[in-house]
């Protein structure tokens, strides 16, 4: 491993000088046409038949297919955290999971 590429950076500089990358904006599309898109004689979208075929899988008692329903449906549980160092100092963290938008 080469040393000199752990140097902190200066003040003012950013690390990621040209931000996240956007998103492909085809992408999106593709996949909203095809996730809304109703197949053959079906009545309902594809993602209908995602959301139902999760549900069902659920139903039968797979808790990641019901924790990723009720995630989607209600959003995910706030979680948080004691830690109790030497029983002088206690800290408290919240931790709020939210969608990137």
């Amino acid at each position: 491993m080469n040393e000199q590429n752990l140097k902190p950076f200066r003040p003012g500089q950013c690390g990621n000088p040209k931000g996240r990358p956007k998103k492909l904006p085809e992408l999106e599309k593709i996949c909203a046409k095809v996730l809304g898109a109703k197949s053959g004689e079906s009545k309902i979208s594809a993602m209908e038949q995602i959301i139902k075929g999760l549900v069902k899988v659920a139903k039968k008692g797979d808790t990641r297919a019901a924790q990723l329903v009720m995630d989607r449906a209600y959003g995910k549980v706030k979680e948080s955290l004691k830690i109790d160092s030497d029983n002088k100092h206690t800290f408290e963290v919240n931790v709020n999971f939210k969608k990137d938008e």
